[in-house]
């Protein structure tokens, strides 16, 4: 039967931590190191997949408001009209690391707004929602959430 990668992971650190463990114990320290660390890393390890599922329940959703609602506006490439957005430095930098991002695919050159929503990171889209222009966007893509429109709002000027 093949380990799967979790497997491994978990033998190697339970390995490390039995040596470590024993190198304590010649030093007169206590058993319960090794169970505090494997506590410890049972946490984590917990936490971790607590706080990413909580982060895609709300990242998928809103790379699905924020792509339909300009879609449905603007049309499928009109998020790329730079006239929607504030500052057009900030604008020209998300761009810059869109088109980066999309290097692997041929076509289209200017993807529609669906394809760039897979490929953008939660921050990307952080910024590409912040810096919109028109503040009825913002209110509508949050309002499907029962958000107000400033729950990822940074001032254009910063």
């Amino acid at each position: 039967q093949t380990k799967r990668p979790d497997d491994r992971a978990t033998i190697f650190l339970f390995l490390h931590l039995v040596r470590a463990n024993m190198r304590v114990v010649r030093m007169g320290l206590s058993w319960n190191l090794l169970d505090q660390v494997l506590e410890l890393y049972i946490f984590d390890r917990r936490l971790r997949l607590l706080v990413l599922d909580a982060i895609e329940r709300i990242e998928v959703p809103l790379r699905g408001s924020w792509a339909h609602h300009l879609a449905m506006k603007y049309g499928p490439p009109g998020y790329l009209d730079p006239g929607l957005y504030h500052r057009p430095d900030r604008y020209a930098q998300a761009f810059a690391k869109l088109i980066e991002d999309l290097k692997r695919y041929d076509d289209p050159e200017y993807p529609p707004i669906w394809m760039a929503t897979e490929v953008i990171s939660l921050g990307q889209l952080s910024m590409w929602y912040n810096n919109l222009k028109n503040r009825p966007d913002r209110q509508a893509i949050a309002k499907v959430y029962g958000l107000d429109e400033r729950f990822w709002y940074r001032s254009p000027i910063t």
